[in-house]
C-alpha cells in the first residue's frame, strides 16, 4: 500500500523523476549489460535493463544451464550405461578396494582417474562413476592379457641348455652408489665419516668441534669423540669397582668455593645474575660498576 500511494503522488508525464523499476544510485550488486551503458543516468540505465531485458540485454535463445527436473515425457538415456558402471564398480568393493567406491562423495578434491575423457554435459558424481567405471574395465583387460601371456609362455618348450625360471634374479648394477649408512656407524678411517653441509639434525659433540673448522671436518672430529666416549663407557660398564681404593674428596675450607663476585675485575656484560647494589650504580661502564660488590667481612 505505501508503494501504490508513492506512486500515485509521483507526477506522471515528469522527466526528473525514474520511473519504476530501478535501482537506488549506489546499489553493488550485480546488473547485467550495465557496464556497456554509459551517457546516462544510474537510474536510467538500470530501468531501461530491468524493464526490458530482452532488447537491452543481449543473450542467446539457447539456455547455457541444462534443466535441473527434465520433463515427464523426456526419454530416460544413460539407465542402462549408469547401472552396468555401478555393477563394474562393486566389483572393486568385493575385491577388498577402499578407495574410488560409488557414489563418489560430492567435493571430493581427489585424483579419480580416466576423468578428464568424461566431464562433459554430466554432473560430478556421473562423471566419476563412468570414469571409476572405465578404470577398472581396463584394469580387467590387463589383468587377463597378462594371464593369457603368462598361460602361453608356459605351455612353450624350453630352448635347449636353458632351465626355465619363474622368477627372474634381481639386477644389480655394478655402478650402483653404496648402500647409504649413518656417520655415527662407518668406520674411523672412512673418508664419508661426516654429515653433509647443510645437515640441519643433532651431532653430538658438535659444540666442543664447531670453532675453526669446517662442517665436514667439525662433523667428522665430533662423531669420532662421540664414538670414543661410547666405547669407553661400554669398556667401563662391567668392570667392578673397589669401594677401598676410591680416594675421598677433600672438603674444601671455608672461603676456597667457587667465587661468584670478583674482587677486582667486574662481571660479563649481559651477566643475568644479581649483582648487589648494582641497580643503584650508574654513569660507569659494566664492569666498573660491578667490580668489588662483596661488603668487607668483618672478623
Amino acid at each position: 500500500m505505501a508503494h501504490e500511494s508513492s506512486m500515485e503522488r509521483r507526477p506522471r508525464g515528469s522527466k526528473l523523476v525514474t520511473p519504476y523499476p530501478h535501482h537506488i544510485p549506489g546499489y553493488g550488486g550485480y546488473c547485467p549489460q550495465f557496464k556497456y551503458h554509459y551517457a546516462s543516468p544510474f537510474g536510467s540505465i538500470t530501468h531501461k535493463l530491468l524493464s526490458n531485458p530482452s532488447e537491452a540485454t543481449a543473450h542467446s535463445d539457447q539456455p547455457l544451464l541444462r534443466e535441473t527436473c527434465p520433463p515427464d515425457d523426456a526419454p530416460d538415456v544413460g539407465t542402462a550405461a549408469q547401472w552396468e558402471d555401478s555393477r563394474v564398480i562393486q566389483m572393486r568393493e568385493r575385491a577388498g578396494d577402499e578407495k574410488l567406491l560409488d557414489p563418489v562423495i560430492p567435493g571430493y578434491q581427489g585424483f579419480v582417474p580416466k576423468r578428464e575423457n568424461h566431464h562433459f554435459g554430466r554432473t560430478n558424481a556421473q562423471v566419476c562413476q563412468s570414469s571409476i567405471a572405465d578404470f577398472q574395465r581396463d584394469q580387467q583387460r590387463h589383468r587377463s592379457r597378462l594371464h593369457s601371456l603368462v598361460s602361453h609362455t608356459m605351455t612353450q618348450p624350453a630352448l635347449p641348455g636353458h632351465h626355465r625360471r619363474h622368477t627372474a634374479p634381481p639386477y644389480v648394477s655394478r655402478d650402483a652408489p653404496p648402500p647409504t649408512m649413518s656417520p655415527m656407524k662407518m668406520r674411523e678411517a672412512d673418508p664419508l665419516k661426516h654429515f653433509k653441509a647443510g645437515y640441519a639434525g643433532f651431532v653430538p659433540k658438535w659444540r666442543n668441534n664447531e670453532f675453526a673448522n669446517t662442517f665436514q671436518t667439525g662433523t667428522t672430529n665430533a662423531v669420532s669423540d662421540f664414538n670414543r666416549q661410547q666405547l669407553t663407557q661400554e669398556l667401563w660398564r662391567g668392570a667392578s669397582v673397589d669401594i677401598a681404593t676410591v680416594t675421598p674428596r677433600t672438603p674444601l675450607a671455608k672461603g676456597q668455593g667457587t667465587t661468584i663476585y670478583p674482587a677486582r675485575t667486574g662481571m660479563v656484560p649481559h651477566y643475568t645474575g644479581h649483582v648487589p647494589g648494582e641497580k643503584f650504580k650508574f654513569g660507569e661502564p659494566y664492569g666498573t660498576s660491578t667490580a668489588n660488590r662483596l661488603p668487607p667481612i668483618v672478623t
